[in-house]
């Protein structure tokens, strides 16, 4: 009989799965600036097309799953007090606390803040830095 696989927690399965889609498109990054054939063009044009289309299908996915969300009730255990101060944690902190801030603000997993906020760095690393430093520096802790 054959051992059964083990059971992971969804927090841990969705870490491993953004993990391993970050380390794949890292190395899709890293190949797309030593590699200059014309077949690694084209890869890069069809992978460039999809995105461009998939990204606009997650975002109405995502749309359609919060409003659903909200129509069944599934928000009700998720509260937001939006009148408690927006601040950096003290407690939950890596760099600046800016992301445990936020986590601890909309009171959800640090790691899903994180985690998203290495996605965003990957697929625009300026921006996100520059949204990060202006984080750090006007939001108190």
């Amino acid at each position: 009989m054959a051992p059964e696989p083990p059971q992971y927690p969804k927090a841990v399965q969705f870490a491993i799965v953004c993990g391993l889609a970050l380390i794949v498109f890292g190395i899709y990054k890293i190949l797309g600036l030593f590699v200059n054939t014309l077949w690694w063009a084209a890869i890069q044009s069809g992978i460039s097309t999809y995105l461009s289309i998939a990204w606009p299908i997650v975002l109405i996915g995502v749309g359609i799953l919060f409003v659903w969300a909200a129509k069944t009730g599934r928000f009700k255990r998720v509260l937001f007090d939006f009148n408690k101060p927006f601040r950096r944690s003290l407690n939950d902190k890596r760099l600046s606390g800016l992301c445990g801030g936020i986590a601890e603000y909309f009171a959800i997993n640090p790691t899903l803040v994180r985690v998203a906020t290495v996605v965003l760095f990957v697929l625009s690393p300026i921006f996100t830095l520059v949204v990060y430093v202006i984080g750090s520096i006007f939001v108190p802790r």
